[in-house]
């Protein structure tokens, strides 16, 4: 009598569970971080830093609030020398 062996044509099953999931239902709290005043000097010069319009760096925190649940949607300003 012969064994048979499995389909090994077969694929894996994708993994579930690992990395961010996207949470489109909960509401978005966006919090504005800038620089105070006397941090907005060039390092290198000494110039004044200005604002890049329209350019950020953006980071998700899940929130829970009297058992709810919310984006904070972290936005800190980027800034250059001219």
């Amino acid at each position: 009598m012969q064994k048979t062996t499995a389909n090994t044509d077969k694929k894996p099953n994708p993994k579930t569970g690992h990395g961010p999931t996207v949470q489109e239902k909960l509401p978005v709290v966006e919090v504005v971080h800038e620089l105070d005043e006397a941090d907005k000097a060039c390092p290198s010069c000494g110039g004044e830093l200005g604002e890049m319009q329209g350019q950020s760096e953006d980071s998700d925190e899940i929130d829970v609030v009297e058992r709810s649940f919310r984006i904070l949607r972290h936005r800190r300003s980027k800034y250059r020398c001219s």
